[in-house]
């Protein structure tokens, strides 16, 4: 299974990083026998759609069947509202892309 891992934080300051994301994302991958496809990383808020070029980057590879999954540390870093996450996870239904949390169920 193509996995895409996503990873964002909002700020730099703070001592956010989004290593502290993509470590145990790889680690799930490699456990679940995922083939990581891509790795894509925002620095910007979630409401930031202009500066969320990966976010847009991924979806797109969705969009073209790339990969099959798009796993995330949580939720959150990728969605910007229950609207935009019920939006969002029918666009990627249709796609055939599943979403999976690594820190939710």
């Amino acid at each position: 299974m193509r996995c895409a891992v996503y990873a964002r934080v909002s700020t730099t300051d703070r001592e956010q990083n989004p290593e502290t994301q993509l470590l145990p994302l790889r680690e799930f991958a490699a456990v679940q026998g995922f083939e990581v496809a891509g790795e894509f990383i925002d620095q910007a808020s979630a409401t930031d759609l202009r500066r969320r070029t990966a976010w847009r980057e991924l979806l797109d590879q969705a969009a073209r069947r790339k990969v099959d999954l798009v796993l995330v540390w949580r939720m959150n870093r990728a969605f910007r509202s229950v609207l935009d996450a019920a939006n969002t996870l029918e666009r990627l239904r249709g796609w055939g892309v599943g979403p999976r949390s690594n820190q939710e169920p």
